[in-house]
C-alpha cells in the first residue's frame, strides 16, 4: 500500500479494536461503566466514529450503545444522554448525532422497568419536550428535510415511552405537551413582534401536530378522547390561511374603492386570499404551513376513523367523541380546504378528501350528511377546474365510504352532476362520469334518465 492509504487502514483497525473492547466490557461489566459513560457517548457521537461509512464499524458502535443502554442503570445513563443532546445539535453532523442519541434513548426506555419509568418519567418528559423545540431553534440553521427526519426519530422514541405509560401517566404527559405548545407559541409570538424570527410559532405548531398525528396513529381509539383538548385548535389551524386572507381583505377595504368588477363567490375570494397569504410567507414558511395543514388533517382523519363507538345523534349519555356539535364545528373549515386545490392539489386529494369521508362515517346520520353534501356540491360550481375536480373526488369518496345509505342524498346530487357532464375541463367530466358510475353500481339503476 502507498503512504496515504496505510495510515487510514491503521486508524480503521484501531477504531475496530477499541470498539470491540468497549462492546465486551459493556456486555459483561456494565455496572463498572458509569465513570466512562460520558466519554463513550462523546466518542460514538462525534468525530470519525460518527462520520464513518464503514457498515461493520457502525454495527459495532450500535452494539456498544445497546449494551450501555440495556445494562447500565437508568439513573446513571439518562443524565448523560440528556447532557449529550446540545453537543449533538451543535456538532457538524447534527442529523446523524441526534438520530443515534435518540436510538440510545429509545433503548433505555424499552429496557427500563415500570418502577424505573415512574421514577424517571418526569425527567424523560422534560428531555423530550426540550428536544422537540429543535425545529424552532434550528429552523434557520438546518435544512427543513433534515429537521423532519430528526423529528421523526425523536417521535419514535417518544412512542416507545408512551406505549409503557398507563392512562394517568398519558393524561399528564399530554397536558404537559399542550402546555409546551402554548408556551412556545407565546414566546414565538413575542419574538415576531420584536422583529426576530417570525417562523417560531409555525415551527412549534408543526412539531406539536406531528406528535399528535403519530400518537393518534399508534394509540387509535385509546387516543380519540384526547382530541377534546385540541379539537378547536385543529379547526383554527384549518382556518389559518383563510383568517389571514380575511384580515388582508379588511385592510384593503379601508382604502379607496376599486371599480366595479364581476362578483366572485365567497369561496373563490377566500381561496385567492389564502393563496396571497401563503405567498407572503418565506419559502420555509410556505412549506411548513402546507405541512401543518397536512398534519392537522391527517390527525383529524385518524380521530374520525377510530371513533367507532355509538352514533353521533344518540343521547348525551353516549361516549362517542364525534358528536353533532363537533361535526358542525369542523365541517365548514374542513370542506373549505377543497378550495386550496390550486395551491396544493395533492394535499386536497390525499388528505382532505379521505378526511371528509371519515367525518361522514363517524357522523353516521343523514341529518349531518346533508349540510356536508350541500357544501361540497356548491364547490362543484367553483370557477376553478381544480376545485371542481376535488369536489367531485370528495363526493365520490362519500359514496364509497358510506355506501348505499348515502343514496338518500343522490337526488340532490343529480342536477349538479348533470351540469358537470358538460364541463369544459376533460378531467372534471371524466371524474363526474366515474362518480355517476359508482352511484349507479350502488343503486342498481341507470341514472341517464334522471340527467
Amino acid at each position: 500500500q502507498d503512504g496515504t492509504s496505510a495510515p487510514l487502514s491503521g486508524r480503521a483497525l484501531l477504531r475496530r479494536s477499541v470498539l470491540s473492547g468497549m462492546a465486551v466490557v459493556a456486555q459483561h461489566l456494565p455496572q463498572f461503566l458509569h465513570p466512562y459513560l460520558e466519554r463513550m457517548l462523546e466518542m460514538t457521537h462525534e468525530g470519525e466514529l460518527l462520520s464513518s461509512d464503514d457498515a461493520a464499524e457502525q454495527q459495532m458502535v450500535a452494539r456498544v450503545l445497546k449494551h450501555v443502554a440495556v445494562g447500565t442503570p437508568v439513573r446513571l445513563t439518562l443524565p448523560k444522554v440528556v447532557a449529550m443532546f446540545d453537543l449533538c445539535v451543535q456538532g457538524k453532523n447534527t442529523e446523524k448525532a441526534v438520530t443515534r442519541l435518540f436510538g440510545v434513548f429509545q433503548e433505555i426506555i424499552v429496557a427500563c422497568s415500570p418502577r424505573d419509568l415512574v421514577a424517571h418519567l418526569e425527567q424523560m418528559t422534560t428531555f423530550f419536550l426540550s428536544s422537540l423545540a429543535l425545529r424552532r431553534r434550528q429552523c434557520e440553521a438546518l435544512p427543513a428535510e433534515e429537521i423532519g427526519r430528526i423529528e421523526e426519530r425523536l417521535i419514535d422514541a417518544l412512542l416507545a415511552m408512551v406505549m409503557k405509560m398507563n392512562e394517568s401517566q398519558l393524561s399528564d404527559f399530554f397536558a404537559k405537551l399542550c402546555d409546551w405548545k402554548t408556551g412556545q407559541c407565546r414566546s414565538g409570538a413575542a419574538s415576531a413582534e420584536a422583529g426576530e424570527n417570525a417562523g417560531e410559532v409555525l415551527a412549534t405548531k408543526v412539531s406539536f401536530f406531528h406528535v399528535l398525528d403519530e400518537l393518534a396513529g399508534r394509540l387509535r381509539s385509546i387516543f380519540v378522547p384526547f382530541f377534546e383538548h385540541v379539537f378547536e385548535d385543529c379547526r383554527d389551524e384549518l382556518e389559518g390561511l383563510f383568517g389571514a386572507a380575511a384580515q388582508a381583505n379588511k385592510t384593503d377595504a379601508s382604502g379607496p374603492k376599486p371599480k366595479k368588477r364581476r362578483r366572485k363567490s365567497k369561496e373563490a375570494t377566500d381561496a385567492g386570499g389564502a393563496a396571497d397569504a401563503l405567498q407572503k410567507l418565506p419559502d420555509m414558511g410556505q412549506r411548513w404551513q402546507l405541512e401543518l395543514l397536512r398534519l392537522v388533517t391527517s390527525a383529524l382523519h385518524k380521530c374520525f376513523q377510530y371513533d367507532i363507538r355509538g352514533n353521533a345523534i344518540q343521547s348525551a349519555v353516549n361516549s362517542k367523541f364525534v358528536s353533532k356539535a363537533r361535526v358542525e364545528l369542523i365541517r365548514p373549515s374542513l370542506v373549505k380546504q377543497i378550495t386550496l386545490s390550486e395551491l396544493d392539489a395533492d394535499y386536497v386529494h390525499t388528505c382532505v378528501v379521505p378526511c371528509i369521508g371519515q367525518l361522514a362515517a363517524a357522523a353516521g346520520s343523514d341529518v349531518l350528511w346533508k349540510p356536508l353534501n350541500n357544501h361540497i356540491l356548491m364547490n362543484t360550481r367553483d370557477p376553478s377546474a381544480a376545485v371542481r375536480l376535488s369536489s367531485l373526488k370528495a363526493l365520490k369518496e362519500l359514496f364509497e365510504v358510506i355506501g348505499e345509505e348515502y343514496l338518500v342524498l343522490l337526488p340532490e346530487c343529480l342536477p349538479f352532476l348533470s351540469e358537470l357532464l358538460e364541463d369544459n375541463n376533460p378531467d372534471v367530466e371524466a371524474q363526474c362520469r366515474r362518480t355517476l358510475k359508482l352511484a349507479e353500481d350502488l343503486s342498481g339503476e341507470d341514472l341517464d334518465t334522471f340527467l
